[in-house]
């Protein structure tokens, strides 16, 4: 099920005599196939329906003021794939919300780091879901909140005990007190990209997930070796 929008227009911005709702009737069946090919990039493509994607489509036109020309924003056509991409990516977001959870430990020295830990619910991820190409593409999230991503999962995922984890994590990521920490938590529990990381990766043992990680995490193999001998 679609998380219900949150429209950004105001009352006197709804309506259907739009051109941006002309464009979307007049192109449905171009809209559905675009977006059948967005839900394939993430291994939904029939878990989510095309079609309630694109009514979801039209509320959201519907709410929010029409396409200006004179605004210099591009073309009618590309401003309503902008629109129709991101209603995709709120249809994704839901949907892993749905079948996964995230799990923080909540600690109360606030001289210690609150640890991401990951618990997947009864529900499995799709078999066809390709958990190499949802790993690539956590690749975007390496620097974007100021801190390695990858390598923080890798280290969860690697270190059996908490104390490790955190000292890992101080020593080479730099986050020390757990106000820094738990304000990463929240920019990142709202990531699309990063739940869908880290619901593919919850659906493996901690071999295969280790293994898949490697693939990204600079170091990787020289971190677990020095894990190994201390």
């Amino acid at each position: 099920m679609i998380k219900p929008i949150i429209f950004e227009g105001d009352d006197s911005s709804y309506g259907w005599d739009k051109l941006t709702i002309s464009f979307a009737f007049e192109n449905k069946p171009k809209l559905l196939a675009l977006i059948n090919k967005e839900l394939m990039k993430y291994g939904l493509a029939g878990r989510i329906e095309a079609l309630e994607v694109y009514q979801e489509l039209l509320l959201y036109l519907a709410s929010t003021k029409d396409f200006d020309a004179t605004r210099g924003r591009g073309n009618l056509e590309s401003y309503v794939v902008v629109c129709l991409k991101n209603i995709v990516k709120r249809a994704v977001s839901s949907y892993y919300k749905y079948v996964s959870q995230l799990v923080y430990d909540t600690v109360c020295d606030d001289e210690e780091l609150s640890a991401i830990d990951l618990m997947p619910d009864d529900g499995k991820m799709p078999d066809y879901i390709d958990i190499e190409d949802e790993v690539r593409s956590a690749e975007c999230l390496r620097y974007k909140y100021g801190v390695d991503i990858p390598l923080l999962v890798y280290l969860r995922f690697l270190c059996d005990d908490d104390e490790t984890y955190r000292g890992l994590v101080e020593l080479l990521l730099g986050i020390k007190y757990v106000s820094e920490f738990r304000a990463l938590e929240k920019k990142v529990r709202q990531d699309e990209v990063f739940i869908a990381f880290i619901s593919a990766l919850s659906s493996l043992d901690k071999q295969d997930a280790l293994k898949a990680l490697k693939k990204i995490v600079y170091g990787a193999e020289s971190i677990e070796r020095a894990l190994q001998g201390h």
